[in-house]
This record gives C-alpha cells, structure tokens and sequence, in this order.
C-alpha cells in the first residue's frame, strides 16, 4: 500500500473531496498515480446511492455485513478526528493494521 508522505493531509483531502463532490465528477486520481474510489464492471463510477447486488452464502453474508459497517464506524471516527483538528488519533498510514477479535 503506498503512503502519503509530508504534511498532515487530513485537511487538504478534505478540500479535494469537497471540491471534487461540487463538480460532480468521477472518483478522483491521487498524485501518485493510484485511483481513489469503486467503478463498475464497465468502468462507470460507483455513486452514492447506487445499488448493487453481490451473491454469497449466508454465513458469508453476515461476515461481508460486519465488516462493512466496521469499516462504514472506522471512517466516520477517522472523519470526526481529522475535523476535530486531532489527526494524531488516526493511525499511522504505513497500511499494517491489525485487529485481534
């Protein structure tokens, strides 16, 4: 996973995202080349409010469901946390997070 290196990018990401959502554009490049955001199987944006259906097994299902809304919980904290001007409870961005349940 590449990382971002320098100045806290909390605030900066968020003008971009912001701007980016104004203009109503397709999801955004980061200077480094790698894409941010989700595309469909033909390579059309994936938009808020899209639906989409994915098939699996049940038990699957659940564990697909528990991490999505872990996931949906973690950003809105790293939100709250960057807008509230404390970036240094995000965690590092070296992409090694573990989680021991």
């Amino acid at each position: 996973m590449a990382t971002v290196a320098g100045v806290n990018g909390m605030k900066d990401m968020i003008k971009t995202q912001l701007q980016h959502e104004k203009e109503g554009r397709p999801p955004s490049i980061h200077p480094g080349g790698w894409k941010i955001g989700a595309a469909h199987a033909d390579n059309s944006p994936i938009i808020s409010g899209h639906t989409f259906t994915i098939t699996m097994s049940e038990e699957d299902a659940r564990r697909c469901k528990m991490m999505l809304d872990l996931q949906w919980f973690m950003m809105s904290i790293a939100a709250m946390s960057g807008a509230a001007g404390y970036p240094e409870l995000l965690p590092p961005p070296d992409g090694r997070h573990e989680l021991n349940c």
